[in-house]
Order: structure tokens, then sequence, then C-alpha cells
């Protein structure tokens, strides 16, 4: 309390005397116990400097002879303040670095989850149902990333190459009046079409480096 008398410009005969310096250090340990003897100098440091505002001005930092409780408390509260804005600013900053990791941990998860279907799907000889890779998510998560024009276009490329691999299915029949097993089992319907053309805008997307 000394090292703040001297900071505030007290004079030697100004300091409280030992019944009011009781006083104040009961009024401290009471009122603001949670505070260590370092941060109460640190905070009359911090005001002397000018770091933050007292009351309504500079008068406010002078005891005017007499470092009563009401003084101590009123440089204290300004300092409790500043740092409190301070610690407000920290936690906002340390808010939108959370969110933004999560933002780019969502996005990774999502690209790992279409180049992982994208690879199954080319690496399978079955068809691609969709009930492991959700392949209508694939397309409608996609679909804004293109106009119009380049889906039909898709679908278009995609049906074609279907009904290539039909005519040459039945081209293997030789003539033979049975329906090969293999063309049997090949599925052309709606459902199967979009998953496969969802191959094609995942792929598509991968090449162009589209947002995922």
């Amino acid at each position: 309390m000394r090292y703040c008398f001297v900071l505030v410009g007290l004079r030697q005969e100004q300091f409280p005397d030992e019944a009011q310096t009781a006083v104040l250090i009961d009024f401290i340990k009471r009122r603001l116990g949670n505070y260590t003897p370092n941060e109460i100098k640190m905070a009359f440091e911090m005001a002397i400097a000018g770091d933050f505002k007292v009351g309504s001005g500079k008068d406010e930092l002078n005891p005017f002879g007499n470092f009563s409780p009401l003084y101590f408390q009123t440089i204290f509260n300004a300092y409790v303040a500043h740092r409190n804005k301070i610690a407000i600013a920290l936690k906002r900053e340390e808010d939108v670095l959370k969110i933004q990791e999560s933002i780019e941990e969502s996005e990774r998860r999502k690209k790992v989850f279409f180049n992982q279907s994208v690879e199954m799907f080319n690496n399978s000889k079955t068809t691609f149902l969709g009930d492991k890779f959700n392949a209508n998510a694939l397309y409608f998560a996609l679909k804004p990333s293109f106009t119009t024009e380049e889906l039909v276009d898709f679908k278009n490329q995609e049906k074609e190459r279907m009904s290539q691999q039909k005519t040459e299915l039945e081209a293997q029949k030789k003539g033979l009046g049975a329906v090969s097993k293999e063309l049997l089992g090949l599925s052309f319907s709606v459902y199967e079409w979009r998953c496969r053309v969802s191959v094609i805008v995942v792929n598509e997307a991968i090449k162009r480096g589209v947002k995922l």
C-alpha cells in the first residue's frame, strides 16, 4: 500500500495513520479478497500511465491527500472495467477462431466424404445404389455449383453411356433368344441414373476445385 501511496503522489505526512491503514486493509481484504497485492499495484501503475480512464477525468486520480477506501475503490473499479473489456475482446476472438475451426473441420469432413464416395464407386464392380454413400446428398449438395445446362449435359452423357452399354450387352447375345443375366442385372432406373450422375458431378467439382 505504501507503494501505491507514493505512486499517486502522497507525501510522507499524508500517508494514512495506523487506524486508517487498518480500515483500508480490512476493506480490501473483505471486498477485493480475490485480487493479489501485485494486481493492486498493477492497477495503480496502469491508472497513472493512463491505460484506462478513471471516473470523469484526471482529477479522479488525485487523492487530495486522503487515500481513503472510497478513493481506492474508484481506481480499482476503473481497472476492473478495463480488464473486463480486454477479457471480452479476447473471448470474442477465441469464439471466432473456434467457429472458423469448426467450419474448416466441417468442410474437411465433407471433402473426405465426397472423395471417398467417388473412389469407392469408381473401384466398385457393382452398381452404385447410394445406400452407403448417399448419392442424392452428393448430387443436391453440389447442384448449386453448376449451371442447369451443365447438369443436363452430364445427364445426357451418362444416358448415352448407359445406352451404349445396353447395346453392347444386347449384341453379346449373338442372336440368342434368351436375355443374358448381365443385361438383366443392369439397372436403368431413374434413381440409378441420378446416382451415377452424382458421381460425375462430384468428380467434376473436384477437378474444378469447387468448394464442397
